[in-house]
């Protein structure tokens, strides 16, 4: 639910405020409720961490092709669109893995919730780093 009341409310405010810095600030959202899990088993910190990712989620996927279309044009748009979520598909798939491994390894989560907190700013910072298709 939070995902599709956050892709409503990204497409609104991508429209009134430029879609890449829209991107950047849910991308950061998303890092930012990270830290959240170091007190999941509070159940309001768990419920917190849910709807906020799942916001911040759901306003990700609604902007990819829009933010990818404005930064880089739509000529390659195609290929641009498969490696980018062929690269959130093989870290949807790898995160779990990592997290379960540093688990085991340390008996805690927490440097994984470091880790994806860090990865997570640097992505929002690297988003509003780009630059738009300059027309001529």
């Amino acid at each position: 639910m939070a995902s599709l009341v956050g892709q409503v409310i990204a497409g609104y405010c991508a429209d009134c405020f430029g879609k890449k810095n829209v991107m950047a600030l849910f991308y950061l959202l998303a890092a930012l409720c990270i830290p959240l899990l170091f007190l999941a088993r509070r159940p309001t910190a768990a419920w917190g961490f849910a709807v906020l990712f799942g916001l911040a989620m759901g306003a990700d996927y609604m902007l990819i092709p829009l933010v990818t279309a404005e930064c880089f044009g739509i000529s390659g748009l195609g290929k641009l669109l498969a490696l980018i979520i062929m690269g959130y598909s093989v870290g949807q798939w790898m995160g779990p893995v990592l997290a379960g491994r540093i688990f085991d390894a340390t008996r805690s989560y927490d440097a994984a919730w470091a880790i994806m907190t860090v990865a997570g700013v640097l992505g929002a910072a690297t988003i509003y780093a780009i630059s738009p298709q300059r027309r001529v």
